[in-house]
C-alpha cells in the first residue's frame, strides 16, 4: 500500500514512546541504498517558551526541542534532504501523554516527492 499526500508519497510514518523522557531519538534513514542520513531530537526543559532549533552537520540533522512539555512540533513539513533529485520533508509532533510528565509520544511522518 502506498500512501499520498498531494504530490508526496509517505516514505515513513508512525507513533512511538521514548524509552526515557529525557532520551534523544534517533532516526536513521535510507532512501536509497547510496544515501543513508540521521535525524537526532534532543529535548530540553529550561522553562521557557516551545522552541525547535535545527542543525546540520555532515549528514545528521540535529533538532533541538526546547520546552516541548505541553505538546509541539512542526505545524508545515520541513525540508530533511534530497534523494535521487526528489526532496524529503518532516512533520512530527511531540507530547507528554501523562500528567507526570514520564512517557513522552512522538509521532512523525516524512514524505518524498512523487
Amino acid at each position: 500500500m502506498d500512501i499520498y499526500s498531494g504530490n508526496y508519497l509517505v516514505f515513513a510514518a508512525g507513533s512511538f514512546f521514548a524509552l526515557s523522557k529525557n532520551d534523544d531519538v534517533k532516526f536513521e534513514v535510507t532512501p536509497n541504498k547510496d544515501f543513508r542520513f540521521s535525524l537526532i531530537f534532543h529535548f530540553v526543559d529550561n522553562g521557557g517558551k516551545p522552541d525547535l532549533q535545527k542543525n546540520v552537520e555532515e549528514d545528521t540533522m540535529y533538532f533541538t526541542c526546547l520546552n516541548f512539555d505541553i505538546g509541539a512540533g512542526t505545524t508545515q513539513p520541513i525540508e530533511i534532504a534530497t534523494a535521487n533529485g526528489k526532496k524529503m520533508f518532516l512533520n512530527f509532533w511531540a507530547e507528554f501523554i501523562d500528567s507526570s510528565k514520564q512517557t513522552r509520544q512522538i509521532k512523525y511522518t516524512i514524505y518524498i516527492e512523487k
